[in-house]
């Protein structure tokens, strides 16, 4: 077949389909028309392959990429919406009812459609299929990966936030729902200033479980919360599993508690932050070596952790090697250093996101139970200072 348009006709003489040839293949835009004049579709076609008509005069053997619309006999639309590679997405309209699919955002560059990326820049154009491919593939995994999250929430004690979409996430949620940020900017505003939550400006929550207070044997005014805290270090994007406790009765002195690294001290001698150490007892030693506790308020600081708190995290906490704690006033933050408890695989899944093994049921269960252990140490502590 030539290059340049081409025409398709009917039997009785109609126009069948009408489009452009290059290099003796289908690209570009293409009209179909019905037996009676009608248009029958408009689209585009995104790709080099044979131009062979499949016998009801609608589709070709060939990808459509880009806007498309289709209509009955009498003019009445039929189907209307965006393929890539020849896959739905976005908002159509089929038969009068609105269908929503994964979103179309990237697909398009310079308001060109994909398969012509791939033409333009074969490498380019291999990895941006790759992308697409995962984003929907992800998509899809969406309701997987919440049923998922539901079961955990139920072996933990703990419930899903009613309007959270828990969809599986593309590059740490860099491509979030508008649910997923409303909760995320609001959750943000009512954390308290800590340095776990002062760390970027592209910071954010997602994935969170609400505890149940009377599961949990705790008043109805207190909250727990499990949630995936994502920032960024550096150019490398992180995240964090963090516990979120807010009690009112709760009187807790600004500090941050973290592991002893080798380090540490000479850190400290430079940046001119204190470490405080407890040195009068055998017990304060102990605790001394293992953690760094830091604070504006020292007085206040040494009151709160007596002994039993630091016999807890010294000797009954086995996760006191990563363990940090950070708190204010009615707050109080647990999370393990640089560790994300993520139900999705975390890196062979990097691309996947499929669910991972029933034994992160686990450890999600052992870091609550562990951080719940701390928080009631505090409470009691708390409440002695009044």
């Amino acid at each position: 077949m030539p290059d340049g348009p081409y025409e398709f006709y009917h039997e009785n003489g109609q126009l069948s389909r009408k489009g452009t040839d290059t290099n003796g293949k289908a690209i570009g835009p293409f009209k179909s028309y019905h037996e009676n004049g009608q248009l029958r579709s408009t689209g585009n076609f995104g790709s080099f392959k044979d131009l062979l008509p499949d016998g009801d005069g609608d589709r070709l053997n060939t990808l459509i990429d880009g806007p498309y619309e289709r209509y009955d006999e009498n003019g009445q639309l039929l189907r209307k919406g965006t393929f890539v590679l020849n896959t739905e997405c976005g908002e159509w309209i089929e038969e009068g009812e609105a269908y929503i699919y994964p979103p179309c955002s990237g697909f398009f560059v310079n308001n060109q459609p994909a398969m012509r990326i791939l033409e333009d820049n074969f490498l380019f154009g291999i990895a941006f299929l790759f992308i697409v491919i995962i984003a929907i593939r992800r998509r899809l995994n969406a309701p997987k990966r919440k049923k998922k999250f539901a079961e955990l929430a139920e072996s933990l004690g703990m419930t899903l936030v009613p309007d959270f979409p828990y969809r599986s996430r593309f590059g740490f949620g860099l491509f979030q729902t508008p649910e997923e940020k409303r909760y995320s900017t609001k959750t943000l505003k009512n954390l308290p200033t800590l340095p776990i939550f002062t760390k970027t400006k592209q910071e954010r929550v997602t994935d969170p479980l609400i505890g149940d207070p009377e599961k949990f044997g705790l008043e109805q005014e207190v909250t727990v919360t499990i949630l995936e805290y994502v920032f960024n270090q550096g150019k490398a994007k992180k995240m964090q599993t963090v516990i979120h406790i807010s009690d009112p009765k709760l009187d807790l002195p600004y500090f941050s508690l973290s592991p002893q690294k080798v380090f540490s001290k000479a850190v400290n001698f430079f940046t001119k932050e204190k470490d405080i150490d407890f040195e009068l007892s055998r017990m304060g030693t102990e605790f001394s070596k293992q953690f760094l506790l830091k604070g504006p308020v020292e007085d206040s600081i040494r009151l709160f952790f007596t002994e039993d708190i630091m016999r807890l995290l010294t000797t009954q906490i086995t996760i006191q090697k990563k363990l940090c704690l950070q708190g204010v006033g009615t707050h109080l933050v647990i999370f393990e250093e640089m560790k994300s408890l993520s139900i999705d695989r975390p890196f062979g899944g990097i691309f996947s996101r499929r669910p991972r093994k029933k034994h992160v049921f686990e450890e999600y269960r052992f870091f609550l139970d562990q951080g719940m252990e701390v928080y009631r140490k505090f409470s009691e502590s708390s409440n002695n200072n009044i």
